[in-house]
């Protein structure tokens, strides 16, 4: 990411994610921050001119240190008349032809900011991607995926996100912006489903004070996975513990809270009245009386009613629904 300040989310992302260690966590190896520089940039340019080596510089030009500067593209020729050998193709064996490239290709200028979050790979997506594309139903082309299967895959699911959730409660944290578009699937032959669920994304983590129960904040998340006081600017374990129980309706009907018009103006106007968003529940769905009832707790309108997540994982049956089935 490069930027031209240090925003809260940037600095919480680059300085907790790193401490933060769950295998329902996106794991992530290390963080690295630093402002570009006039310096930095005629190092990155001087090693691709002709007769020197990696590291090595020109006299740079002279030019304005006041004024931000791009880097200047690396010129596409060789000595031979072909063009550029590499066709474009970066090998690795030169860190500043990485850097230079990667750099050049955001726009980055001098005195931005540039910050480099190297994290585990998840290559199935989001999980927001794989309600879409209708894992947790029953499936209408394929018998073998019916009623049972997808709840399963869904109560897997709901296990290991309540898991890396009560991970980050029990350190102190709270998520702050829980919701499907911010779980990352991590590949598994493992498993049926073929993934390992990891909540990521902590630019709007918040560090509870010690023996505090909730804190005041003016950063807002997003509002169909609100509790009713986030809105009031208040940040708690219970405010995520809403957020998953509006996941858990999510992963039960396949579609976005709220996605419709209809859906925003109740929002609204719920909101505006003072009571707790309401979600229709599809009540009397197939195997999912147990799901329902977690999710109503969840999303209980005072945050003393609302389970917490050791009451969660530890449970694990809801109605004949088990979690871990």
């Amino acid at each position: 990411m490069v930027a031209n300040n240090l925003d809260k989310s940037a600095l919480r992302e680059l300085l907790l994610a790193p401490a933060i260690n769950h295998a329902n966590l996106v794991q992530t190896y290390t963080s690295r921050c630093a402002r570009l520089t006039h310096e930095f940039f005629d190092r990155l340019e001087g090693v691709h001119v002709e007769g020197t080596t990696a590291g090595s510089t020109r006299p740079p030009p002279p030019r304005d240190q006041r004024r931000p500067r791009m880097l200047q593209p690396i010129p596409l020729q060789s000595e031979d008349g072909f063009g550029d050998p590499g066709c474009g193709v970066v090998t690795g064996s030169d860190p500043y032809h990485v850097l230079h490239i990667l750099l050049h290709d955001v726009v980055a200028k001098t005195e931005q900011f540039v910050v480099v979050i190297v994290q585990e790979l998840c290559t199935k997506g989001t999980l927001h991607a794989a309600i879409r594309q209708g894992i947790f139903r029953p499936s209408a082309t394929d018998p073998q995926w019916n009623v049972r299967l997808a709840r399963r895959a869904l109560l897997r699911t709901s296990l290991e996100l309540a898991r890396g959730l009560l991970h980050l409660h029990d350190t102190g944290l709270v998520h702050g912006d829980f919701k499907p578009a911010n779980v990352l699937l991590a590949s598994s032959r493992d498993d049926r489903r073929g993934f390992n669920a990891k909540v990521a994304d902590f630019g709007l983590v918040h560090v509870l004070p010690q023996h505090a129960s909730s804190l005041s904040t003016d950063s807002f998340a997003s509002p169909a996975y609100m509790a009713p006081e986030a809105f009031l600017g208040k940040a708690s374990k219970a405010t995520d513990v809403y957020s998953f129980g509006v996941c858990l309706w999510e992963l039960l009907c396949g579609r976005t809270p709220y996605s419709d018009a209809h859906g925003v103006r109740d929002l609204v106007a719920d909101l505006a009245a003072g009571r707790a968003p309401a979600l229709v529940w599809p009540d009397g769905a197939e195997m999912a009386d147990g799901i329902i009832a977690l999710g109503r707790r969840c999303m209980s309108q005072s945050p003393a009613d609302r389970p917490d997540f050791k009451e969660v994982v530890e449970a694990r049956t809801y109605g004949g629904n088990t979690l871990d089935s």
